[in-house]
C-alpha cells in the first residue's frame, strides 16, 4: 500500500502502524513459544513503540501477550481508518474474495442443468416420502 500513496504524514503514520503491530505481533508469538524472559525482554527493547520498560512487566508474561495483542489490535483499527480516509474504500480484509452476484447476462444465461443433474424440490419430496 505505501508505494500507490505519495509521500505525506499519513503515509509515514501508516508505515509506523504497520511496524509496530508486526513488531507487538511478534513478541506475542515469541510469549506463546515460552521464550525465556530476557528474549523477551530484549525484543521489548529492539522497537520505539515498547522501549519504555515502565509499561510492560515483563515478569507477568501472559499478561504481557494479552496487553501487546490489545494495542496491536487497536493500532490495526486505526491503521485501516487511516487507510479508508486516504481512500482505500475497497480492503480485502478476509482471505477470501466474495463470489460474484449470479446475473441474467452472459454466455450461460438462461440455461438450465440437465435433468440428470438438475436438483429439484419435487424429486427431494419424493425421496423423504418413500419408506425405507
Amino acid at each position: 500500500m505505501a508505494g500507490r500513496l505519495r509521500p505525506c504524514p499519513e503515509r509515514d503514520q501508516l508505515g509506523r502502524w504497520r511496524e509496530s503491530i508486526e513488531h507487538k505481533t511478534s513478541i506475542v508469538r515469541l510469549i506463546s513459544l515460552d521464550t525465556a524472559t530476557a528474549r523477551v525482554n530484549a525484543a521489548l527493547q529492539w522497537h520505539p513503540s515498547t522501549r519504555d520498560s515502565g509499561r510492560y512487566a515483563v515478569a507477568d508474561l501472559p499478561r504481557l501477550a494479552d496487553r501487546l495483542e490489545s494495542e496491536a489490535q487497536n493500532e490495526l483499527y486505526l491503521f485501516l481508518g487511516q487507510a479508508y480516509r486516504l481512500g482505500f474504500r475497497k480492503l480485502l480484509i478476509y482471505p477470501h474474495r466474495p463470489r460474484p452476484p449470479v446475473t441474467g447476462r452472459g454466455p450461460l444465461a438462461g440455461r438450465h442443468a440437465p435433468r440428470s443433474r438438475a436438483w429439484h424440490a419435487r424429486d427431494a419430496a419424493d425421496d423423504t416420502a418413500r419408506p425405507t
